[in-house]
């Protein structure tokens, strides 16, 4: 996981990536924690982690709970 080191969200709270629900305040978070996402240099690595490690909670590059569920299902081209 060398990609971690570069990630745009060192030295932010990771609290912050995992809002407790998807409506009003935690919806606020998770749109702040993309952006910070939208900016960073290893956003695909840490996405591609998050979906071969089936992690089931919070924002990984960009993609939240549900964003990742798309992602899996999605056939391959």
């Amino acid at each position: 996981m060398e990609w971690w080191t570069r990630a745009g969200c060192l030295g932010v709270d990771t609290d912050e990536f995992f809002p407790i629900s998807a409506r009003g305040l935690g919806r606020q978070q998770a749109e702040r924690v993309k952006k910070i996402c939208s900016r960073c240099r290893v956003r695909k690595e840490c996405a591609d982690w998050a979906l071969l490690n089936r992690e089931e909670y919070g924002i990984w590059g960009g993609l939240d709970e549900h964003e990742r569920i798309v992602e899996i299902r999605r056939p391959s081209a």
